[in-house]
């Protein structure tokens, strides 16, 4: 599968550069940037898997452009700097889900190995929100759960064991989750 891009630099020169060494790579450049406000456009219009951002794009400025990208997840950042920024982008990356950045000049050896390393970072980033949200789902059915355990044992003298078991076999018999099954307990209950 190749990969999408949009390559954002104000220098067409070494735009051109980032292409063709994306394209030699077998990337397909889906878009292009000289300015911050066209690479944000872009980005959340494409959808791409990698978005390369340089630090001298006019407009926007590119920390609060990087921000924006990393908060709504649109993609991996590759950010290319010069060395004098080479201290915020450490903050950056340490505090973003999926920035990396490289310092230039570019180049096809050091270009390939920090693409990688920011796909690798979103990917484990993707991997860990999905792994919250389960965690966070299974706590919430944990909850209602032990709730509506509750209330059958309360309102019907049933063990906890009894309650449990009662749940799951309506669950099983409705063909509906516990979750459910524990929801419409806690309404029937609660009137």
């Amino acid at each position: 599968m190749q990969l999408r891009t949009v390559v954002a630099e104000k220098d067409g020169r070494t735009r051109n550069k980032i292409k063709e060494i994306l394209s030699r790579a077998g990337f397909i450049v889906i878009g292009e940037a000289s300015d911050s406000a066209t690479a944000l456009t872009l980005a959340r219009a494409t959808q791409p898997d990698l978005v390369v951002l340089a630090t001298n794009l006019p407009g926007l400025p590119y920390l609060e452009l990087v921000r924006i990208l990393d908060q709504e997840r649109l993609a991996p950042v590759l950010v290319l700097a010069n060395y004098s920024q080479a201290e915020e982008l450490r903050t950056i990356v340490q505090t973003s889900w999926a920035v990396s950045y490289l310092l230039k000049p570019v180049n096809e050896l050091n270009l390939l190995p920090a693409v990688d390393l920011a796909l690798a970072r979103f990917r484990q980033s993707q991997e860990l929100i999905r792994e919250i949200q389960s965690l966070k789902d299974d706590l919430e059915t944990r909850k209602l759960l032990d709730q509506a355990k509750a209330m059958l044992i309360k309102y019907r003298q049933m063990t906890e064991e009894q309650a449990y078991r009662y749940i799951q076999k309506l669950a099983m018999d409705k063909r509906q989750t516990k979750a459910e099954v524990a929801r419409a307990i806690i309404l029937a209950f609660a009137e």
